[in-house]
């Protein structure tokens, strides 16, 4: 299950998202996102995750969830952890961009 943080459509901060579905072995397609940089966290079934160190950001369990953060300072609610993303840019020229999530 990925989650997901990227620029807001108003442009005005960032849209949080998760969890979307990806099956082992697949390949999923989760949506279509304004270019720039985005980041990405995943829990595995098994208990494994994908995580790094370039953002720090709240996901809530269950989910799913969405949430825009205008950068004042959100804390994590009782039903969030904060969670290491990944960044990626994507630039303008790109049409697809595609995480592999190898163990």
């Amino acid at each position: 299950f990925v989650a997901l943080t990227r620029r807001d459509e108003s442009g005005d901060g960032w849209r949080i998202s998760g969890w979307f579905p990806v099956n082992p072995s697949s390949c999923e397609q989760i949506g279509t996102f304004a270019r720039g940089w985005i980041y990405h966290y995943a829990d595995a079934s098994d208990g494994g995750s994908w995580s790094g160190s370039d953002v720090k950001v709240c996901v809530r369990y269950p989910g799913p969830f969405s949430r825009f953060d205008g950068g004042d300072g959100y804390t994590c609610r009782g039903d969030e952890k904060l969670k290491g993303f990944s960044g990626k840019f994507v630039e303008d020229n790109i049409g697809t961009y595609t995480w592999n999530l190898n163990p």
